[in-house]
């Protein structure tokens, strides 16, 4: 298998895990990059963790036009969103923000003292994945994971317990917002025919797998 992923939750975009599931964590040191199978009980575990959504935000935080959105913190509104001109991938609501795997991971752990964390879906919808002379080379997808492993290698460096993490997804399938519009897997899948090609990112993360560290 190129990679395994745990199943989105459908509660909020931040819990804890309260069903018993078994890890397999390897080990390594605190620079390197932990792969697992599953979370472990009680673990803190970070999905979707590239952007905000305003549905997950309080209620003083004001949606403004163009997707952005503002938070009044110590009497002065402060821009949670990017503007329109800052990159994201086909999906509207999802920026390039690779910071958040540093962030995200280290908030849990400094404010809530959490021991365990896992990013259990982290990737990214393009429109235009196509299989070509079988190959599908989906350059994008694969400096949009390197950036965010980069900088989820960094935050485990400063200290914080990331104890595994997830690609989002592996397979392209039905996605609940877009349909068969939009592909998210680093497998590619003919919808018509079911066949499964292997795009460059998966090759390229069974690479990062078997190294455990970022190629």
């Amino acid at each position: 298998a190129f990679a395994k992923r745990v199943t989105r939750s459908s509660s909020s975009r931040y819990e804890r895990r309260r069903s018993p599931q078994t890890s397999a964590v390897r080990s390594g040191t605190p620079t390197t990059l932990n792969l697992c199978s599953s979370p472990a009980p009680g673990c803190f575990t970070v999905t979707s963790a590239t952007s905000l959504d305003i549905s997950d935000m309080p209620a003083h935080v004001a949606a403004k036009p163009g997707g952005a959105a503002a938070a009044v913190v110590d009497g002065r509104a402060q821009l949670l969103f990017p503007s329109a001109s800052y990159p994201r991938t086909d999906s509207a609501w999802l920026h390039l923000a690779p910071r958040a795997l540093y962030w995200a991971p280290r908030l849990v752990s400094k404010v809530y003292g959490v021991k365990n964390v896992y990013v259990t879906e982290n990737g990214c919808g393009y429109d235009d994945d196509v299989v070509k002379n079988g190959e599908c080379l989906d350059l994008h997808r694969v400096e949009y994971l390197r950036s965010y492993l980069k900088e989820l290698q960094r935050s485990i460096a400063d200290g914080t317990p990331v104890r595994g993490y997830f690609v989002w997804c592996f397979l392209d399938n039905f996605e609940w917002t877009d349909g068969y519009t939009r592909r998210f897997g680093i497998v590619h899948n003919n919808f018509k025919t079911q066949r499964r090609t292997p795009k460059l990112s998966a090759l390229w993360y069974r690479a990062v797998i078997a190294a455990n560290q970022i190629l």
